[in-house]
């Protein structure tokens, strides 16, 4: 299981691992239990599945071990990131300007001499006019 080249499967792992359950039950697989009896039909026991199959076993596996490639700084797969054939090709691209952080910064500055300026919730809303 490649979690590397897919960023789909990756989505995926990430969304079952912050809901708490296993892939498969996060794509909807039901959670089968058997029932055991004995003559005269008495229950004995039962036993459910285990929620996490081993491809989910093996997902997740996979997940960390990707995840643990990750640089700290920015992100990015460090056996990329630190290859020296990746010397100096890296390129930094023009910045991207939010502009609904530009007006939350603004109407910060306009509150920073209130009493709890870092209480305060500003909301920002876009003009549709």
């Amino acid at each position: 299981m490649d979690v590397a080249d897919d960023p789909t499967l990756r989505a995926l792992l990430r969304a079952a691992r912050a809901w708490g359950v296993s892939p498969s039950t996060f794509l909807g697989a039901k959670r089968v239990t058997s029932h055991f009896y004995a003559e005269g039909n008495r229950l004995v026991r039962s036993e459910t599945e285990s929620q996490w199959t081993r491809d989910d076993r093996e997902a997740a596996l996979a997940l960390l071990a990707w995840e643990a490639d990750l640089c700290p700084g920015c992100g990015q797969p460090l056996t990329e990131t630190t290859d020296p054939a990746n010397e100096e090709r890296y390129v930094a691209r023009p910045p991207l300007l939010c502009h609904r952080c530009v007006a939350t910064e603004s109407a910060a500055k306009k509150w920073e001499n209130h009493a709890h300026p870092g209480a305060l919730l500003i909301p920002i809303e876009l003009d549709e006019t």
